[in-house]
């Protein structure tokens, strides 16, 4: 479950399970993928499994039942913020206020957080329609980070 979009080739920290960002996907299908892994959470929109690894928990976000978003929860005592930068050594990083990046085909937003005890590393598609106000903001008021194939990426 690599997160190579067959463009960007991600280090992968040892110890550490990734998600799939292979957008589109059906629940049905990462469900597969995860088989090996305790669902812990589910609802029409979500799945959350228990982590094998580093991370404690990987939770996948859909919409029409398409993955839209990846995020993995990591012991922040386990690794370091360096380590898990190599996932994104070959993306750009973007100017938004996160520090996010965005994979070099621009179709992937990117992003580690620490919320002390677990870092948050998360992905999510970049396809929201190009359609922003008089202040570049979307109609939800978030704002740009990047472009891909004429659509934006936003962030709030």
């Amino acid at each position: 479950n690599i997160p190579d979009n067959g463009i960007d080739k991600p280090a992968i920290p040892e110890g550490l399970n990734v998600p799939t960002i292979d957008w589109g996907k059906t629940k049905n299908d990462v469900l597969q993928l995860m088989d090996d892994y305790e669902l812990i959470y589910l609802d029409d929109n979500t799945l959350v499994f228990d982590g094998l690894g580093l991370e404690k928990i990987i939770s996948y976000s859909f919409e029409d039942n398409k993955l839209n978003a990846s995020i993995v929860f990591v012991d922040s005592s386990k690794i370091t913020l360096t380590e898990l930068n190599k996932l994104f050594i070959s993306y750009k990083k973007t100017n938004d206020e996160y520090g996010g990046y965005l994979s070099s085909d621009d179709a992937t937003y990117a992003n580690i957080t620490n919320s002390g005890n677990y870092y948050c590393i998360g992905w999510a598609v970049c396809d929201a329609p190009n359609n922003t106000g008089n202040d570049g903001n979307n109609e939800d008021n978030e704002k740009p980070i990047g472009t891909a194939n004429n659509k934006i990426c936003y962030t709030k």
